[in-house]
């Protein structure tokens, strides 16, 4: 085909006009909302208040000097979960017009205005992806210390409009009441999530109320505060127990080993990542027998059991909490999986970086990526502290009423200010698989003269009910009381 006829063929193609390749809204919402539980959606809303507040301290750091023990204070989030609405408000500084102008409502990051802050925001989609999963409208209502009031609204009219991705931003006069902040109202609930929200027809409330708690556990004790349905939520407690270790003694002064009841600790930077690691006990060892009567009193729950495993932090998020699987290392390379006999057992460890792709989150930010290279590194050192608590209540098991004398000489102290606290003149230089620095503890051991032995075994409960009501004429019995008396009959046997 000569040039000319080339030409006139791509003319006469170009002519017969556009193809529409964009997505619809209604499929894109779908898509950016179907993987994500309503839970998490909300999680998103407060983790940006917490964004708002360390944005606004960035820009206001030389003006106010605030408590490094309590930098949150004074900044609260109120949510309203009703059948009829969810609203969120806060008083955490707002959003600058321009930014809203260019980016806070776009689907996807394109500023880097959080570059400068430890935040776990990666992809700029979560206030958009939590209204779209509750509701077919929304009001955004901002108002900043600078730049007056201004509002966006999504209307059910907007999503169904495929022609235009555009919202309108218009000014207000009256902003909130608190201050500097923004208010997130959500309307015409879907059907699904207006139940969620009946407290009457669904749990999910209570629910939100314990992801919360823990969550942002560590935010809430550094003074930020959480109110839902008019309930302020008070955060879990991460504490470890710990023999005086000399946290306020002169740092320069090399200590000898005391023995005693301490947590493992190790801190270190890894690959831009700034890692506190310390696992311990957090409360006193229990015999089979305790634990027993713990889970019946519970009702067949463990309570105590919610605070065991490992629980990990990303940016003063608790990203994963109180876990004992395989991700945290428990049933690896030697070490036990996890029981009730390791209940006492909790560790916690924190990731700190100014650029949240080095985390290691996942993409809903609620979990952890345990294919990152630096979480493989912490891990090591995870499972290293582990050993030390798993063997000492494997050497005390039958003993556990006498490590009581270790455990009365400790206090609760917070699981992070133990391994930030401790004094470098205490700790050991690691540089393998990663260089940073090392407490280990020198836990106690049980004394070698006794002579006593532990008997265990399982037996059909109607067969032990037999010999009660045949020994004792009472099948209610105490089975430990039934094992020794067994036994003693069998030894004065033996002896004539």
């Amino acid at each position: 085909m000569m040039a000319k006829d080339k030409q006139a063929v791509a003319k006469s193609i170009k002519g017969v006009g556009e193809i529409q390749a964009g997505p619809t809204k209604q499929f894109f919402v779908r898509m950016l909302t179907r993987d994500i539980e309503l839970e998490d959606a909300i999680l998103d809303l407060l983790d940006n208040c917490i964004d708002g507040i360390l944005r606004s301290q960035k820009e206001s750091s030389k003006k106010e000097e605030r408590p490094k023990d309590r930098p949150y204070k004074g900044f609260k989030a109120t949510i309203t979960a009703r059948p009829d609405r969810f609203e969120i408000k806060d008083n955490c500084g707002g959003i600058d017009r321009d930014i809203a102008k260019k980016s806070a409502f776009m689907l996807g990051r394109r500023d880097e205005r959080d570059n400068d802050i430890e935040s776990i925001g990666m992809y700029g989609i979560g206030m958009k992806r939590a209204i779209f999963k509750m509701g077919q409208s929304s009001t955004v209502l901002s108002h900043t210390k600078n730049e007056g009031s201004f509002k966006v609204e999504i209307t059910s009219d907007w999503m169904k409009d495929d022609n235009s991705w555009a919202l309108d931003l218009v000014d207000v006069k009256d902003g909130l009441n608190d201050g500097p902040g923004t208010l997130i109202r959500v309307q015409d609930l879907y059907e699904s999530i207006s139940q969620k929200f009946d407290e009457k027809r669904d749990p999910f409330l209570e629910r939100l109320t314990g992801r919360i708690a823990y969550f942002f556990a560590l935010i809430i004790e550094k003074g930020f505060e959480v109110e839902l349905n008019g309930k302020i939520i008070k955060p879990v407690d991460l504490r470890l127990l710990a023999t005086n270790l000399g946290i306020n003694e002169d740092p320069k002064v090399k200590s000898p080993k005391v023995e005693g009841i301490h947590p493992y600790v190790f801190k270190g930077v890894i690959d831009g990542v700034v890692v506190h690691l310390s696992v311990g006990f957090y409360r006193q060892l229990k015999s089979e027998k305790e634990l027993d009567e713990e889970l019946n009193e519970g009702g067949g729950r463990q309570r105590s059991k919610d605070h065991a495993g490992w629980t990990i932090i990303c940016n003063d998020r608790i990203v994963l909490h109180a876990d004992k699987s395989s991700v945290t290392g428990w049933g690896l390379n030697g070490l036990p999986q996890y029981h009730g006999q390791f209940i006492a057992i909790a560790g916690v460890v924190s990731f700190r970086s100014k650029n949240s792709e080095k985390l290691p989150l996942t993409t809903t930010k609620r979990g952890i990526d345990a294919s990152s290279n630096v979480y493989l590194q912490v891990r090591e050192r995870m499972m290293d502290g582990l050993k030390f608590f798993t063997q000492f209540t494997n050497k005390w098991k039958g003993r556990e009423r006498e490590s009581n004398e270790f455990f009365s000489q400790t206090a609760p102290s917070k699981a992070l200010d133990i391994a930030l606290g401790l004094p470098e003149s205490k700790m050991t230089t690691v540089r393998k698989p990663h260089e940073g620095k090392v407490f280990t503890p020198s836990l106690p051991l049980p004394k070698q003269d006794r002579v006593d032995v532990r008997i265990s075994f399982v037996k059909p409960r109607a067969e032990v009910r037999k010999i009660a009501t045949a020994i004792f004429d009472n099948v209610e019995v105490d089975p430990a009381d039934i094992g020794s008396h067994c036994f003693d009959h069998v030894l004065k046997g033996l002896k004539r």
